[in-house]
């Protein structure tokens, strides 16, 4: 009569291995809960949006089934661009909190517009700025000079752009100065060199800039009207990150010349 099996018998690797499939299982049910868990508010919100602009199509008739079932595509595309978009934000964020620059402070609208006057004579090819005061810089001269800087320096050479973003004139007096500098672009300057555009913006106490190639930005904060500290800082990343501050207020803006 044999004797009756051992249920331990050899049991030992085939327990080893459940454990470790257990195990897997474990850590791959809750990736799956973490992922449920950021995903599903999301994709339960897109669902509802489609389900309602389809239910609104099936009712309508001529041609607005047709839009109705193509922004329910967009709907579902965009969230993955929406994803994309957070992802391509960290990366560009961290790159630019990595980045090394060089800062420089200046006490006074003096210093401050000193030292953007020598980095435009030195540019290359671009120079981007903001005007967020009440007075024309004429009333101080070093500022005078920078704007005559940049004039001369956009004249020199074919390649060379001036793109600058300023709030529309409030004073008899500013009104004067735009006229002068849409003057200087007409007589002095090929067309397209130097762009003027108007925002609406509070200039109390707003931060102006000026991009310097991409590279090196002036920013200056302007207490009142005559008192203006400012810093700049060298570096290519956050250069391409105040271009692209400044190209969005230029696009947002009304052309002047």
């Amino acid at each position: 009569m044999e004797a009756p099996e051992d249920p331990g018998h050899g049991a030992g690797p085939d327990r080893e291995r459940g454990t470790v499939v257990g195990s897997k299982a474990g850590s791959s049910a809750e990736k799956w809960r973490s992922r449920i868990t950021i995903w599903g508010p999301i994709l339960a919100a897109g669902f509802l949006t489609v389900w309602n602009v389809v239910k609104a199509a099936w009712t309508a008739n001529g041609w607005v089934p047709v839009v109705a079932l193509f922004v329910a595509g967009l709907a579902f595309n965009g969230m993955e661009s929406i994803r994309q978009l957070a992802e391509d934000n960290r990366e560009e964020l961290k790159k630019i909190a990595d980045s090394k620059g060089t800062a420089t402070h200046y006490s006074n609208a003096k210093e401050f517009y000193e030292a953007l006057t020598g980095a435009v004579k030195e540019a290359d090819f671009e120079v981007r700025a903001t005007y967020f005061r009440r007075v024309p810089p004429t009333y101080d001269k070093a500022a005078d000079d920078y704007f005559r800087a940049c004039i001369s320096w956009v004249h020199a050479k074919s390649h060379r752009k001036l793109l600058r973003v300023m709030p529309e004139p409030a004073t008899p007096a500013m009104r004067e100065w735009v006229e002068e500098q849409r003057e200087h672009s007409k007589r002095r300057l090929r067309k397209g060199a130097y762009k003027l555009k108007y925002i609406q913006i509070d200039v109390t106490n707003v931060l102006s800039i000026a991009v310097i190639d991409e590279k090196t930005v002036f920013c200056a904060i302007t207490m009142d009207d005559d008192v203006v500290r400012g810093y700049s800082l060298t570096s290519p990343d956050l250069g391409n990150y105040y271009k692209q501050y400044h190209q969005m207020l230029l696009n947002s803006g009304q052309e002047v010349f």
